[in-house]
């Protein structure tokens, strides 16, 4: 008597993308897809990304640090806006340790405060170099050639070099930089995409 036998193939379920906000003819899908596959930044809700949502202090650094694989660091007595049980803390804590960020002469890291343009460069240029990569490419880069290059702040013109020599900043298509302009998610996405890329 021959018996019938069920073979069940044992596939690995693979996650579907989530955001129904982020469609794939969006100029930032690939970058967005890049974020959640390698969970650098969280949805807003689970099927929410909010793309053109400001980004804040906290969550370009909990980006950075997730890229590290959040490596441990002492958070007690970070800031005075970060608790140690704050779910920041970690990375803030690790961000401070490593030289990425710093807080304000008043004793706060800004938590919650959006960051612009320049200051994400600002950012990005520091793990660049925590990474030890080659960051000479901005003292060829001639950044004068955007109209509004005049907005940008002193102290962020070597990290607006290098970010627009390494292409990981690029201009907005008509000639400006707009360095003080705040950061949307899926600029984010974008330049996080290219610098851990570059970073491999």
């Amino acid at each position: 008597m021959e018996s019938n036998i069920t073979v069940y193939a044992g596939w690995e379920k693979i996650a579907e993308f989530p955001y129904t906000d982020v469609t794939s003819d969006e100029w930032f899908f690939d970058d967005v897809r890049y974020v959640w596959d390698n969970g650098l930044i969280d949805g807003v809700t689970e099927d929410a990304f909010e793309p053109e949502a400001n980004v804040t202090r906290a969550v370009l650094i909990e980006a950075l640090w997730r890229a590290e694989s959040r490596p441990e660091a002492e958070s007690a007595g970070l800031f005075t806006d970060v608790a140690e049980d704050n779910v920041f803390a970690g990375a803030i804590a690790w961000a401070k340790k490593t030289g990425i960020a710093n807080g304000y002469d008043d004793g706060r890291f800004g938590i919650d405060d959006v960051v612009t343009r320049e200051q994400t460069a600002a950012f990005l240029y520091r793990y660049a170099q925590y990474k030890k990569m080659d960051v000479s490419v901005g003292e060829d880069t001639n950044i004068l050639s955007f109209d509004d290059i005049d907005t940008a702040s002193e102290y962020a013109i070597p990290a607006l070099c290098w970010a627009c020599g390494a292409d990981i900043l690029r201009g907005d298509g008509n000639g400006c930089l707009r360095s003080a302009d705040t950061v949307t998610r899926a600029e984010l996405s974008a330049q996080l995409n290219r610098l851990i890329e570059a970073a491999r």
